[in-house]
């Protein structure tokens, strides 16, 4: 009941807030992206092999509904679709959803420690696995290789009121809870390449990307299938230039 309670309040922030989508201009091997012309309402998007799908947001009328409204994240080819919340804990979005109802399958939130008018070296964003397969269930398939290696599927967007990103995957691996650990700033660039290096070598797929210390990354979290280890994603953000 809560899985479909949360489904609902899902589709009801598409559908109310005219989410829409539109499309990435990517060049393979590139760290330079351009975004596509914007299309008018009537015209249909279109893409080719080279393009990432995301979506337009109208994060006035989201922060309406919800003022813990920091961003919206879209992962191409899961059912990862939703508006994120921060709270100034990270313990009320584990049993509230966006409407701050009580529900056992939580929401898509950022880390409380997290900054979103100028982000930080590392944005943690977590959310549960739930296993009618909503939420952030679908990120387990990124430890797939046949998955992961598809298509541009090492790229997805993350929005803010004030930037849209595109997120290049760079890591994805399962560690016990009991080892994990985020944290959002570093005390120096070498701390910062240390957390990188060592994201990238407990990969379970190489993604072949490169990203430095000028760069800032964006974590996913979610449980594995049971209660013992975490998946854990990791992207570099490419801010999306407007035109």
């Amino acid at each position: 009941m809560e899985n479909e309670a949360n489904q609902n309040v899902s589709d009801s922030l598409l559908t109310e807030n005219n989410i829409s989508e539109d499309y990435i201009s990517i060049n393979p091997g590139s760290t330079t992206q351009n975004p596509n012309e914007e299309s008018s309402p009537e015209e249909t998007p279109t893409s080719d092999e080279n393009d990432v799908k995301t979506v337009r947001v109208n994060f006035d009328n989201l922060i309406s509904q919800n003022s813990d409204t920091v961003g919206w994240i879209y992962v191409n080819s899961t059912n990862i679709n939703f508006p994120v919340v921060k709270a100034s804990n990270n313990d009320f979005y584990l049993k509230h959803n966006f409407k701050k109802e009580y529900n056992s399958a939580g929401w898509i939130y950022a880390d409380y420690r997290n900054n979103f008018d100028d982000l930080d070296q590392n944005t943690v964003i977590y959310g549960h696995n739930r296993r009618n397969g909503t939420m952030f269930s679908n990120l387990k398939y990124y430890l797939k290789n046949n998955f992961a290696k598809a298509n541009n599927a090492k790229y997805f967007t993350f929005n803010t009121k004030s930037q849209n990103y595109l997120a290049e995957i760079y890591s994805v691996y399962k560690i016990n809870a009991s080892l994990l650990s985020f944290s959002t700033n570093f005390n120096s660039v070498e701390e910062y390449q240390s957390f990188i290096d060592k994201s990238k070598s407990q990969s379970a797929v190489d993604f072949e990307t490169q990203i430095s210390t000028n760069d800032k990354t964006l974590t996913l979290c979610t449980c594995d299938d049971n209660t013992i280890y975490r998946i854990v994603v990791n992207a570099k953000l490419i801010p999306i230039l407007t035109e």
